[in-house]
């Protein structure tokens, strides 16, 4: 193998982050690295650019597709069909699995900088597809345009709502779409920011409680003094009573 290929093959696979489907089955990543091939191929009429095939391998590699499998999503990918197709969309059939796919697809359509309209049309079909609704529409464009001006935040916030990020998954996938240097300092801003708004949310309720029992003891007083009011006048009265018996 030639010198420059062989760097370039490993970086591929030293740069690439995990992708947030790498534990799915083969089944799953072989359909989707077809269903990116198939997008891919529009441009370069039949075949690929040079920046969109290291695209989709930089996802074959952080998707841990089998080289097998990427070489017939690949050559499957230019050549599809009605079955085909049918095929990658029953086999995506996640919602954050159609994300994921929809993101990726989005990236490799803008990797060389110029719009194709069939690449944009290609896409919308996959959306409807997947059948998204209003709101699946809303946050898949609040994601496209938190990756596409580094906001991480909303991504985080976005990718949330997608599918509930567990704490241990959160950092891989972040990864994946900002840089190590960036999650880090995101993710420890995040965890400062939620340990000081559960402090004070455990000073809010301890403040409450204090609140609730401060308010039944002046209650107490406010009932003893009325009793203590009511003894008096009662014995004012049977006073009153026994002067006049005299």
């Amino acid at each position: 193998m030639d010198i420059e290929a062989l760097f370039n093959e490993a970086k591929a696979k030293i740069l690439a982050g995990k992708h947030p489907l790498i534990s799915v089955d083969a089944s799953i990543k072989y359909a989707y690295l077809t269903g990116l091939a198939i997008i891919a191929v529009v441009k370069a009429k039949d075949d690929f650019t040079e920046v969109e095939k290291e695209y989709l391998d930089a996802v074959a590699y952080a998707i841990d597709l089998s080289p097998e499998l990427y070489q017939k999503a690949l050559l499957n990918g230019k050549k599809p069909d009605v079955q085909l197709i049918e095929i990658i969309v029953e086999t995506i059939n996640q919602t954050y699995m159609q994300f994921f796919f929809l993101i990726d697809a989005w990236q490799l359509s803008k990797i060389d900088g110029t719009v194709n309209e069939k690449e944009n049309r290609i896409i919308e079909s996959y959306i409807q597809f997947f059948k998204f609704n209003n709101d699946n529409c809303q946050l898949l464009e609040n994601l496209m345009s938190a990756i596409e001006k580094n906001d991480i935040e909303n991504f985080n916030l976005s990718i949330n709502e997608v599918i509930g990020i567990e704490k241990n998954m959160i950092k891989d996938i972040l990864k994946y779409y900002f840089s190590e240097e960036e999650t880090e300092k995101y993710l420890k801003e995040f965890e400062l920011k939620e340990q000081f708004l559960k402090e004070n949310a455990d000073k809010e309720k301890k403040l409450k409680e204090e609140l609730v029992i401060l308010h039944e003891q002046q209650n107490k007083i406010a009932k003893d003094k009325k009793d203590i009011i009511k003894k008096v006048m009662l014995l004012i009265l049977l006073k009153k009573r026994i002067l006049r018996l005299i």
